[in-house]
This record gives C-alpha cells, sequence and structure tokens, in this order.
C-alpha cells in the first residue's frame, strides 16, 4: 500500500521553531554503495536545510544542499514528525550526476529516523546509520570544512551556533570560583544553612551556564566545617587575572570585645559550642583580604551571619515567602555584573551589635536576600543599568524589610563595601 495514502489525511503540515530547538545534528545513510554523510541545520525562520557530503562513483567529492519543509501528524495516537525534501541546490558541479533527495521521517520517541527516498512509497525507507546531535563547544572548524567553505555564511553562522574555537565563546577561559562555608551540622542552624547552601549552589550554576564560563566548587560544610579546612581553601584558590570568586559564609558569627573594625568573625567550631579562640574563628575581612590577594578580575566575599558579643543567630519560624522561580536570565545583564565588572566586594548581614536572623525551613534572610536582589537585577523587567551597589543596596534593604515583618525579630542592617567598576 502506498505510504501517502496511509497518511494523506490525517498529516497537518505546519512550519514549527521548536522541533529541534535550533540544534545541529549528523545524519549519515548509504545508498547503492554509496556513504553520505550530512548535516542537518535550523534556520533562523524555524524551517530547516541539510549540508550534504558524499562521494560519488568516480570519486568526485559532491557537496548538496536541501531546504526542508515540516509535517507533522498522528495516526492511531502515534505522532509523526516529517522533514520533506525540496529541490537540491548543488554546491559543487553537477557534471551528470543526480542527487535523489532524502526525507527524514520521525517515529515518536524514536531515537533514529527513516530515511524515504519517495514519500509515497514505503518500500524506499531505510534506517539512518547515523543521527547524533552535535555538542556545543566539541566541534572543530575542520568537521565543518567538510561541508562548507570557510568563506560561506552558513559556515561562519555554525562557528557561533556551536561554539567553535575561542571566537565563538570567549568565556570559556574563564572560571567562577564558588567558595560555600556553610555550618550544615550545628543543631540550631544548620538547617537553615543547608538551604542557603543549596539555593547558592544552584543559582551559580545557573549563572555560570547561561554566561558560558566554567564553575568550580569549594564546599566547606558538614564534618569538614573547620578552621584548618576552611583555611586552606582560601590559601589554595587560584585563579587567572580574568576569573571571578564568589565566597558565601553561613553560620555563626561574633565580634571580639576590643574590635574596632565593622566586619564580623566567622565562627568554625563544628558541633558543640565550646570557647571561641583564634584556633577556632577566622575575620571576614582576613578572608576577604587573602581572596582579593589572589588577583581575579572580581571578587564577591559575603557573611550572613551575627555580628554581636554572643555570636549566635537567632532563629525565627516566622513564614517567609518562597524562594520565587528564577525564570530566565537577562544574558546582556547578567555579561555586564560578571564578565564586564571588575572589582572587590565584602558585605556582611548584620552591623556591629545586631544579630542575623534564619528561617530553619526558607534560609538565612540576607542570603534569600542576596538571590533576589541580583534576580531582580538581571532580570528583563529592570529598566534600568544593572549595577552591584544596586544588588547590594536591595540585599541589605530586603533583609532588613524581612525582620520588620517578623514580630520576634530585631533589626538587622546589613553593610557592604565595594569598588567594583
Amino acid at each position: 500500500m502506498k505510504f501517502i495514502k496511509g497518511i494523506i489525511i490525517l498529516l497537518m503540515t505546519f512550519l514549527s521553531a521548536n522541533i529541534f530547538a535550533q540544534e545541529v545534528y549528523e545524519v549519515r545513510y548509504s545508498k547503492e554503495g554509496v556513504s553520505y554523510k550530512c548535516l542537518l541545520i535550523e534556520k533562523d525562520n524555524g524551517n530547516f536545510y541539510m549540508r550534504i557530503r558524499y562521494t560519488d562513483k568516480t570519486d568526485k567529492v559532491r557537496l548538496v544542499q536541501t531546504d526542508y519543509s515540516i509535517l507533522r501528524g498522528s495516526s492511531n495516537g502515534k505522532v509523526y514528525k516529517i522533514l520533506k525534501a525540496n529541490t537540491p541546490k548543488y554546491i559543487s558541479k553537477q557534471d551528470d550526476d543526480d542527487y535523489n533527495s532524502i526525507h527524514l521521517f520521525f517515529n515518536e520517541n524514536a531515537a533514529i529516523p527513516w530515511i524515504y527516498f519517495d514519500l509515497s512509497d514505503s518500500k524506499t525507507k531505510i534506517p539512518a546509520e547515523r543521527y547524533r546531535k552535535l555538542a556545543k563547544g566539541k566541534v572543530s572548524e575542520a568537521y565543518l570544512k567538510q561541508f562548507f567553505f570557510s568563506k560561506e555564511d552558513e559556515f561562519k553562522e555554525l562557528v557561533k551556533i556551536l561554539e567553535v574555537g575561542e571566537a565563538a565563546n570567549p568565556n570559556r577561559f574563564t572560571t567562577l570560583h564558588l567558595i560555600i562555608i556553610a555550618n550544615t551540622k550545628i543543631t540550631d542552624i544548620g538547617a537553615g544553612c543547608r538551604v542557603d547552601e543549596r539555593n547558592v549552589a544552584r543559582e551559580f550554576q545557573s549563572i555560570a551556564k547561561t554566561l558560558g564560563v566554567n564553575l568550580k566548587t569549594y564546599l566547606v560544610d558538614g564534618d569538614n566545617f573547620n578552621k584548618i579546612k576552611t583555611q586552606s581553601t582560601l590559601d589554595r584558590l587560584s585563579p587567572t587575572s580574568n576569573d571571578i570568586v564568589v565566597c558565601i559564609y553561613r553560620g555563626h558569627g561574633f565580634r571580639w570585645s576590643d574590635q574596632s573594625e565593622p566586619w564580623p568573625q566567622m565562627d568554625l567550631r563544628n558541633g558543640n559550642y565550646g570557647k571561641i579562640s583564634q584556633s577556632t574563628s577566622i575575620g571576614l575581612t582576613q578572608a576577604f583580604n587573602t581572596i582579593r590577594n589572589k588577583d581575579a578580575r572580581l571578587n564577591i566575599v559575603l557573611a550572613d551571619c551575627c555580628n554581636n558579643d554572643i555570636g549566635v543567630n537567632r532563629r525565627s519560624e516566622t513564614p517567609l515567602d518562597d524562594l520565587e522561580s528564577k525564570g530566565s536570565y537577562d544574558t546582556d545583564k547578567l555579561k555586564k555584573l560578571f564578565l564586564e565588572s571588575k572589582g572587590s566586594i565584602i558585605s556582611c548581614a548584620a552591623s556591629p551589635g545586631e544579630y542575623s536572623w534564619v528561617n530553619t525551613a526558607k534560609g538565612g534572610f540576607y542570603t534569600l536576600s542576596f538571590i533576589e536582589a541580583l534576580r531582580k537585577e538581571v532580570s528583563s523587567k529592570n529598566r534600568n543599568e544593572p549595577t552591584w551597589e544596586s544588588v547590594l543596596t536591595e540585599t541589605v534593604d530586603g533583609a532588613k524589610a524581612k525582620t520588620e515583618r517578623c514580630g520576634e525579630c530585631t533589626p538587622q542592617n546589613g553593610k557592604f563595601y565595594s569598588n567594583v567598576k
């Protein structure tokens, strides 16, 4: 039975920009002793074209290009996707060669499409020998030059789409170093610290992926939460001059009785509270200076902890709003903050003499406010130029507003210093 008769009533023809989500695929097949190697590429308008390379029976290399129309339909509850070939265009000299265009037929959930030489005759179909998506950053120019001449616009566009070479993704040599120091096992605030650790890690994973930079994460938590591990992590940090360092501390904080500087001490005792000493703590200023002296392009050091003589973070079970879904970043705004900024930032959750508040289920007021402020700043809804000054101001104000809505909380007024330009 002719194939076309079985689907003509069921098939609906339309353009779709989402079938392959702007991906590039390699397709291989053989016919009558000739092997064909093809690249299937999505156009800006949502249609597709295929560049085909093969060596004919006279040992001549041929290049052909075919545009495709998209067909989709269903039969007996099964969905079909079809790429129907149009008239081929010969890139190399045609001579007497007559290329037989192929049509691609995708069964629902099938990993490899069927290849039809005639859509009206199912007897002409063969399975593709290979069908794979090309990974970005994994394709060389030499590979693409099998199908295209370097002067062709299509070649230049594919270099960008597939992130070929440094010019296609200049950020791939930049690393975002994320240091999270979190007292996750302490009985009073450990649960809230675990929430913050998870939220921060996820946020910066998304940021690094969006920017196309490398991400290197250093965790000082659980049983490893102590001064020795913290100090060694900071000492071993080795960023390059174009890297980004983000260090976030979540735990208890305090001030020495004779301390004059405004920044808190990080309490690195892991377990029951013993005596606080120099051997169980590191000053936020000391950590900041250690990181800043590594000479990365951008340094951000944040501490969500108390800043008073008692040094015990206060818990509140007053309900807080969930951290809203981040949606999508405005990439240009994100680049402005992380790739086009240079300098150093130090910030803490509370001013001298103040507590820092935490909700065990939602996390620290300051950390939660930082993520909210950062998302707001790089949102497409923000009509202003993004700045770290604005992020930090929103963070401090957001944490303070949370304490004001909490009947049992005392105010916390965070602080920050920035020389970022």
